[in-house]
This record gives C-alpha cells, sequence and structure tokens, in this order.
C-alpha cells in the first residue's frame, strides 16, 4: 500500500488519500495532478473507485486541489455528485463541491463551479464550518446575486454564520457580516435570529474537535455579533427562560461567559413557571462565586423563585455566602416545599452548621415539620436518617452538631411519621458517640419504627453514605443491649437483628462477620426464624463463611477473596430472607442487592 503524499505536499490528514498499489493509474495521476498521464487515460475509469478509500478521480483530484486535473475529469465525464467519506469519525460523506469547501481546497472549488456545478448552501456551511475564508469567498463570489441551488442566497449565508458561530471561526463570522452584500439587516428578523443563534453557538462550550477553543476569539467573536445586532435575550417559543440560560442549565456554557452577556444586557427576570431559575444551578454548585451569584442577582433573578416542587434556591444553598446572599435578596428563610420541607431540613440533611447556624440566627424555626404523608421529619432526623452526602469537606462532629440544634430548642425525643427516632439513624451511622448522648438524653433504645425496626436492626444496616466500621457498630451493639434493648425483637417480617446484622459479612465495604459474633455472645438465637422459615444459619454463604464449633461465624480457610459474591446466602436469599433490604422508613432502603 502506498498511503505517502504523492507528490510531495503538505496535506492536511484529510486530504491524504490511502492508495493502494494495485489501484489504477488514473487513480494515482488524478491524486497527483499529472494532466499528461490523465489525458492518455480518459475517458476509461472515469468514475471508478480507489480500493482503499473508495474515492474516484475527482475526489482524489480536489484532495491534491488540481485545478486542471479537476477541469479534465469534468469535461471527461466524471459525476461531481459521488461521495466521498472525508470525514470518517463522523462517518459524512461529501460530494465534489462540498469536499474541496470542506477541505478548503480552493482551486478545486473554483474549476467545479467554472466547469457548471451548481452550488448548494451546503458547501458555504462546510467551508465556514472549517474557517476557510478563501473558499467561502469564492463561493460568495462566483454565486454573485445568485441563489443557491437549494435555498436562497440569504438562507445559506445565515447558515453557515451558525456554523461558524458554531465552531468559533473569528475570521469567517468577520467575512460573513462584514464581506456579503446586504447581509445582516436589523430590521430582517431571519437575519437577526441567525445573529441570536449564532451567540448561542458561540457562547456554548460543547466539545467539538473542529473548533480551535480560544477564549479570546470567543468574546471576539460575540462582541461581532452584538455589534451586528444580536439579541442577548431571545426567547424560544413555549419556554419560560431564555436561550442562554437553557445552555446554563445544561452545564454548556460558562460563567465567565455568562459575566460577559449579563454586562452587555442579558437578563435573568425572565418567568420561571414551568423551567429552573438559572439560581438553583448556581447555588447548588460548590465551584461558583458568590460575586457571580450577585451579579445574577442583581440583573434580575428573584431569590423567592420556586422551582417544579416550590422549593427555593435557598433549599438548594451548598455554601454559606450563597445562603446569605439570597437572604440578603429577600429569600424567605422559611419557606416550604410542597412537602413541607424548609431550608434548614436540607442544611441539617447535608450537615452544613454554617449555614444551620445562619438560618437559626434569622429566624427558622428548629422544630420545623415535613407536613405531607410523612410529617414529623424535624430537621434534627433529617440529619441523622438521610443518606444524603454530607456536603461539607470538614468532618462533621455529629454530636456537636446535634448539641447545637438541641440549644436552639431542638428535640432529640422527636419522632418521625413512622415513629422512627434519632437514635436509629444514629445507629445507621455508626457513630457510639452520639448515640451515648442520645441514650443519655432520654431516647428510647427499644422503640420500634412502624414496621418493628428497633435501632440494634438499624445496625446491620448501611446507607450511601454511612460509616461503616464494624466495630464502631458492635460498640454501639453493647451500649443499646447495656442500656436494656431487646436482642429477640422482630420487625414486621420477622427478622431479628441477628439477621440484620448479615449485612455486615456481606456488604461490599465490611466484609466483617464481627457484629453476628457479638451479638451471638450476647445471646442472640441463630435458630430464630424469620417470617419466611429461615434462621440466621440458613442466610450464611457457605462458601465463604462458617461456623466453628463454637458457635461463632469465621472465615472459610477454602475461600479465596476473588470476587465479591453476588448473593445473599444460599439460594441468593436476603439479609431478612426477602432477596435484599427493601424500601424501608422514609424509603431510605437499598433496594436488593
Amino acid at each position: 500500500m502506498t498511503e505517502a503524499r504523492l507528490d510531495g505536499t503538505d496535506y492536511s490528514d484529510e486530504q491524504v488519500a490511502r492508495l493502494d498499489d494495485a489501484d489504477l493509474p488514473i487513480h494515482k495521476a488524478a491524486y497527483k495532478g499529472d494532466i499528461a498521464q490523465l489525458s492518455n487515460l480518459l475517458p476509461a475509469n472515469v468514475n471508478s473507485r480507489s480500493i482503499l478509500d473508495a474515492s474516484t478521480p475527482l475526489q482524489l483530484a480536489i484532495r491534491g486541489d488540481h485545478r486542471e486535473a479537476v477541469q479534465i475529469l469534468l469535461s471527461a465525464g466524471a459525476d461531481p455528485e459521488l461521495e466521498d467519506q472525508l470525514e470518517a469519525c463522523y462517518c459524512v460523506s461529501l460530494n465534489a463541491i462540498n469536499a474541496a469547501a470542506w477541505l478548503g481546497n480552493q482551486h478545486a472549488l473554483e474549476a467545479l463551479i467554472d466547469g457548471g456545478v451548481q452550488i448548494p448552501a451546503s458547501a458555504l456551511s462546510w467551508a465556514a464550518s472549517q474557517n476557510r475564508v478563501q473558499c467561502t469567498r469564492a463561493i460568495i463570489e462566483k454565486l454573485g446575486s445568485s441563489d443557491f441551488s437549494d435555498m436562497t442566497r440569504l438562507e445559506g449565508v445565515r447558515s453557515a454564520l451558525e456554523q461558524a458561530g458554531h465552531y468559533w471561526h473569528l475570521e469567517t463570522i468577520d467575512f460573513l457580516l462584514t464581506q456579503v452584500e446586504g447581509f445582516p439587516k436589523r430590521d430582517n428578523k431571519d437575519d437577526q435570529r441567525a445573529l441570536c443563534d449564532a451567540l448561542l453557538f458561540a457562547a456554548s462550550n460543547s466539545e467539538n474537535d473542529r473548533c480551535l477553543w480560544d477564549d479570546r476569539a470567543q468574546v471576539i467573536i460575540m462582541q461581532r455579533l452584538l455589534a451586528a445586532g444580536a439579541d442577548v435575550n431571545p426567547e424560544q417559543v413555549g419556554v419560560e427562560r431564555t436561550s442562554v440560560w437553557n445552555l446554563f442549565e445544561s452545564t454548556a456554557i460558562l460563567s465567565d461567559v455568562l459575566r460577559f452577556l449579563l454586562k452587555n444586557g442579558l437578563r435573568a427576570d425572565g418567568r420561571f413557571e414551568n423551567a429552573r431559575s438559572p439560581l438553583f444551578t448556581i447555588v447548588a454548585d460548590q465551584r461558583e462565586d458568590p460575586v457571580f451569584l450577585e451579579e445574577v442577582l442583581s440583573a434580575g433573578a428573584k431569590a423567592t423563585v420556586t422551582d417544579g416542587g416550590r422549593a427555593t434556591p435557598l433549599h438548594y444553598a451548598v455554601d454559606l455566602s450563597f445562603a446569605e446572599l439570597l437572604h440578603k435578596y429577600g429569600a424567605d428563610i422559611c419557606a416550604k416545599d410542597k412537602n413541607g420541607k424548609a431550608p434548614l431540613h436540607t442544611a441539617c440533611e447535608h450537615w452544613r452548621r454554617d449555614i444551620v447556624e445562619f438560618l437559626l440566627a434569622n429566624g427558622a424555626n428548629v422544630n420545623v415539620n415535613e407536613t405531607d404523608a410523612e410529617k414529623g421529619w424535624t430537621p434534627l432526623l433529617f440529619a441523622l436518617c438521610s443518606d444524603s452526602e454530607n456536603w461539607t469537606s470538614d468532618p462533621t462532629n455529629r454530636t456537636a452538631f446535634v448539641e447545637m440544634l438541641v440549644s436552639h430548642g431542638a428535640s432529640v425525643l422527636t419522632t418521625a411519621f413512622d415513629n422512627r427516632t434519632a437514635l436509629h439513624g444514629t445507629a445507621r451511622l455508626a457513630d457510639p458517640q452520639l448515640a451515648q448522648y442520645l441514650i443519655q438524653h432520654g431516647v428510647d433504645v427499644k422503640a420500634a419504627t412502624s414496621s418493628g425496626e428497633t435501632p440494634l436492626h438499624c445496625l446491620g444496616d448501611f446507607g450511601v453514605y454511612c460509616d461503616v466500621s464494624i466495630a464502631e457498630r458492635c460498640r454501639i451493639a453493647h451500649m443499646l443491649l447495656d442500656h436494656g434493648a431487646d436482642i429477640k425483637a422482630r420487625d414486621e417480617n420477622g427478622a431479628t437483628p441477628l439477621h440484620a446484622a448479615w449485612s455486615c459479612a456481606h456488604h461490599a465495604w465490611g466484609f466483617s462477620p464481627e457484629l453476628i459474633n457479638t451479638l451471638l455472645d450476647r445471646g442472640a438465637d441463630r435458630f430464630a426464624k424469620n417470617g419466611e422459615g429461615k434462621t440466621a444459619v440458613d442466610l450464611i454463604d457457605m462458601e465463604r463463611w462458617m461456623w466453628n464449633d463454637e458457635g461463632r461465624v469465621v472465615q472459610n480457610p477454602e475461600w479465596k477473596n476473588v470476587h465479591v459474591h453476588s448473593g445473599r446466602g444460599r439460594e441468593g436469599m436476603g439479609i431478612r430472607g426477602r432477596g435484599g433490604m427493601g424500601t424501608r422508613g422514609r424509603g431510605r432502603g437499598r433496594g436488593t442487592w
């Protein structure tokens, strides 16, 4: 195979043709621009295809940008509509004139037009998408006042402008805005739409390998388009947000670009009945700058706006500075979403002590409850019984956090709608210090939820963001039992704490039977059956674990630690004989393993 540049010319990768030794002489002659040899070979095989790229002689002459070779091939009957797959990674096949425009081969392009090949608007768009300014100029000049073969002259220019904006091609933008007669006109709605679309494309930051990412060019392009009359606040039909904010919501536009647009008149005071205000996106991102947030608020964004669930931006604030700014601009500290959840619930749910203290200092109710069917969830319970991620990078002292809430009037004795207590959540979190604090302050160690689950059951339950330390769970087990917890308690499915503790032996992060053995040492009955008649003995994964002579669980010496076992004991049973931990409490179970 011969893949070298046959004439020594430094073509781009797209222009390099892969020619095989077995290809016809006409293919090699066309690619080299060998006029004498072409003249001798034509018209035979004028539309034949090369072996590797399936290129015609005309397409090969275009790749070499050989004007005379293109002319000779056209006169010999070469078909300019046959396509060549130049853009292989996009699977885009182009006919002769589009290929010449895309490659930027002006000599070949002019030869095609002079040879009578009609000019489609797509040729101008392909040239614009690659910043082929000379080809763009040649097409406009050759076209004159005529229309393209498939659309009007100005329609084609508008489409090309959008392409140039999409790929940040400043030179093409400048040419189209200044050198095309009659374009753009400020009183022409179609021209203005094209300017707006080009501005939106230029403002976006979507990845594309045709685009040379030059931040300076991006700003200059936006300046050029705005100066030409682009509206920075174009409305989309049927959408409350402007197009710019739609891009921001989809993370396709950067804050610095928005700052530029805000300085050039971008409004943030649109209607948001059926769409989220940009404030929600900003305040929920720890990377955002409070200065930028204030710029958006100053541009008219309403701090009191709500989303579809009637939550406000303050519900989503992940940084104290965001909460302070929202409050400064009128946010309601006590606003509730449709479930009665206040910003204080969210701040406690994510252990943001600084935000919690700010909200409390400004009038938040420390014992505010959700008011829907799951009423009774106070901020304190949200902190202890949620699977939500901790938003702070500082390891939170949970006991100090709870003490702070208590100092503001929170009650540790409050129960949720399903009778869940703070101690249930603390057991899942595996925090012995907090468990001791709650017990000392009167939380019932025997308290059972409406499904019969006690804090002792919860020790075997792992939330997404829970501490999985088995040693800590064993400490809490002793603590609960020392204060009267019932080791034989059963939930609604007949499972005892021992059944529940099997997750400690199977959990992907834990892999330890020590909680099981702790419960056995404290009197748990390994032969107690759950509602499906399964005992702890039935549930053990005999491939991995075994019972020793003392009745304790130990690792099977024949088991090899090759992979995480995907089942839950024999027959893939769940840890409670139900095929996995189902939804419990507030719907924060783990689902089936």
